[in-house]
């Protein structure tokens, strides 16, 4: 393979890292932001919250897989044969490595309210009152 050929491999997979590292934030505010618009109380507020969180994360999930798309495709275009027969090797086995290995991606812990308060109350502020204070 080309040197120019392999930078421009680097730089398409790198590209697409720091999408993914950077949209952690993304969800995050997605969360606080219910969390501190809500009008709800006790576990009805969590779960607004964290529904919040998993739709905005569900956007991320789904953008990401068009983007990865969009990544390979730009790297197949400059790859000669020889060099996309095994691209596709290397991607039919990094595909069925991560497949076996389970779901690895690390994000807040949302399952369930008592898990979904802790995350929370980590990472939101809330800046209403306590119910009865004035």
């Amino acid at each position: 393979m080309r040197r120019e050929t392999l930078q421009e491999v680097f730089i398409s997979i790198s590209n697409a890292r720091n999408f993914i590292n950077d949209n952690e934030m993304a969800n995050l505010r997605a969360m606080c932001e219910a969390w501190d618009n809500s009008l709800l109380e006790g576990d009805a507020r969590i779960e607004e919250a964290l529904e919040a969180y998993k739709n905005r994360r569900q956007l991320t999930l789904d953008f990401i897989q068009k983007f990865y798309r969009l990544v390979v495709a730009d790297i197949e275009s400059i790859l000669i044969e020889p060099e996309q027969l095994s691209f596709g090797r290397y991607m039919d086995d990094r595909r069925r490595r991560m497949a076996s290995a389970g779901n690895v991606y690390s994000s807040v812990i949302v399952e369930n309210v008592r898990s979904g308060a802790e995350s929370i109350n980590f990472h939101c502020r809330d800046n209403r009152p306590p119910a009865g204070a004035q």
